[in-house]
């Protein structure tokens, strides 16, 4: 995967994140996901006190199961983030000291036509465990967001986007929880990523769909992913933006090609490009930052730190809230569309 990349991977000193965790309870959320499995895989290598794994994700917990049955440390847990009541019980069974909120639902398309579904799981489940981390006095809550999340025109952008406002509120409410939020671009090979994506149709045979020519994207490998988040919690401060370092973006026809090039020397077929045009919710170019975002600290070149104006923060609390009373009550997906609009014009 690094080779598609085009620049050097992104490699971090681990003392600064053994220090922080040493014999410390960690939760993952999203556990058996891209993001969440190579962070449970990091984490193994420290000295923690306890790992505990958490998906809804059936099959994927099971695989968890099975892989880590020698560690001792290590509890896969079927859960569902969206369930109160079941994450209640297990803060004040397991008593975690750090969470990664890793948890979300993120194919862009998909989630236009579900709204519901995608305020549901990503929103809905980050408030009802930064609410859980308050109450528990949890030490820091480390959230897994997008650059979509950026001047967001998607439902999933606008669903992690409100996540973002939401833990920054508390930030600015209380100061026993940190809440860090970190944000970086597509994950090279994740599922329903372009690369599988492509793959397939070259493995058939069949034309491989190019949204635009002129279409960019920010990439990294869930290795380097992983790491970052790992160096956020030791280098992270309550109410921060981490924007990780992932060089220019890539023209994704560029990706399709490179991919191609290695199909090519190994088979000797040419690939065939398909333009479909940005389906809907794309973006032609992401961004990692907003333009009322400061940065006020730069970590070994790799990470840079934001700071936003909070002056808004108090009535997107009080909407937050309000969104997730009425969220069962919203039969239409325009009604939804509209409150979550409006949730972005108080600012």
């Amino acid at each position: 995967m690094e080779q598609l990349l085009l620049r050097e991977k992104i490699t971090l000193d681990s003392a600064n994140i053994e220090k922080y965790i040493l014999k410390k309870k960690a939760l993952i959320t999203g556990a058996a996901g891209s993001i969440g499995s190579e962070l449970l895989k990091q984490l193994i290598a420290f000295d923690t006190a306890q790992l505990l794994a958490i998906d809804q994700n059936e099959a994927g917990i099971h695989t968890l199961q099975s892989t880590y049955r020698s560690h001792p440390n290590v509890t896969p847990l079927l859960a569902d983030v969206t369930d109160s009541e079941e994450m209640e019980r297990i803060f004040q069974d397991f008593r975690p000291q750090i969470i990664f909120h890793a948890a979300a639902y993120k194919h862009v398309t998909l989630l236009e036509a579900q709204p519901h579904t995608a305020v549901k799981n990503n929103t809905i489940a980050t408030k009802i465990l930064a609410d859980l981390a308050v109450e528990n006095g949890i030490e820091k809550f480390i959230f897994i967001s997008t650059d979509k999340a950026v001047n967001p025109i998607s439902i999933m952008g606008m669903s992690k986007r409100i996540s973002e406002l939401y833990l920054l509120s508390l930030s600015e409410k209380q100061i026993a929880t940190q809440f860090v939020i970190t944000r970086f671009g597509n994950v090279l090979g994740s599922s329903g990523s372009v690369v599988p994506i492509f793959n397939r149709h070259i493995e058939l045979n069949e034309p491989v769909p190019v949204t635009h020519p002129a279409a960019t994207r920010y990439f990294m490998t869930a290795c380097e992913a992983a790491q970052l988040v790992l160096e956020s919690v030791s280098v992270g401060r309550g109410g921060d933006i981490m924007i990780f370092d992932m060089g220019q973006p890539l023209l994704i026809l560029d990706l399709a090609y490179r991919l191609g090039k290695l199909h090519h020397s190994k088979t000797g077929k040419v690939i065939e490009i398909r333009f479909i045009g940005l389906q809907p919710g794309e973006k032609m170019h992401e961004e990692l930052s907003h333009s009322y975002e400061k940065e006020v600290r730069n970590h070994a070149g790799k990470m840079k730190v934001l700071r936003t104006d909070h002056g808004h923060l108090p009535k997107i609390y009080k909407e937050i809230g309000l969104l997730h009373d009425k969220l069962a009550t919203i039969v239409k997906p325009d009604q939804l569309n509209e409150i979550l609009r409006n949730i972005f014009g108080i600012h």
